[in-house]
């Protein structure tokens, strides 16, 4: 796993960053106080969606528009850039014609991993499929990037 020393470098990151005087700025220039907590509140109604999502009460269209117009009113994170919001819609796009077979595939993988093995092996299987159309593209700008896998996980997490 992680070592000791490597833990307590990120611990003190994190103590840091919370005790510093920081200010968080939105994509307008206004500021955002209590960035944080905000988060908490956004990410708890994410999961939200994501459950409903996961228990078949909307489809992989919904839960894709509901999250795009979700995360562009709480732009707290960055998931509407290349790596987030797009990486989504291209998968999609991209796999229009075995939408059921990717809808199953991102129910198993934007569930909570039950340890660190499980998690790797949940990237590695939504990687394998984007490896597949990323490599075969002429264009790689208009499918999804393999390397944003991991970042589009995690914030389904």
């Amino acid at each position: 796993m992680i070592e000791s020393q490597k833990i307590k470098e990120i611990i003190q990151i994190w103590d840091n960053y919370i005790s510093s005087d920081r200010i968080v700025l939105d994509t307008k220039g206004n500021e955002l106080p209590n960035i944080d907590e905000t988060r908490k509140e956004a990410i708890a109604q994410l999961k939200k969606f994501i459950q409903q999502f996961v228990s078949k009460k909307i489809d992989i269209y919904e839960f894709k528009t509901t999250i795009d117009s979700f995360n562009k009113r709480n732009n707290l994170w960055g998931f509407t850039a290349t790596k987030g919001q797009m990486f989504f819609n291209q998968l999609v796009k991209i796999n229009e014609s075995n939408i059921d077979e990717l809808s199953k595939l991102l129910r198993k993988v934007i569930s909570k991993p039950n340890d660190l093995e499980n998690a790797l092996e949940k990237i590695e299987e939504l990687e394998e499929i984007c490896l597949t159309t990323y490599n075969k593209a002429k264009d790689r700008r208009k499918v999804p990037n393999p390397g944003s896998v991991g970042y589009f996980l995690i914030l389904k997490n």
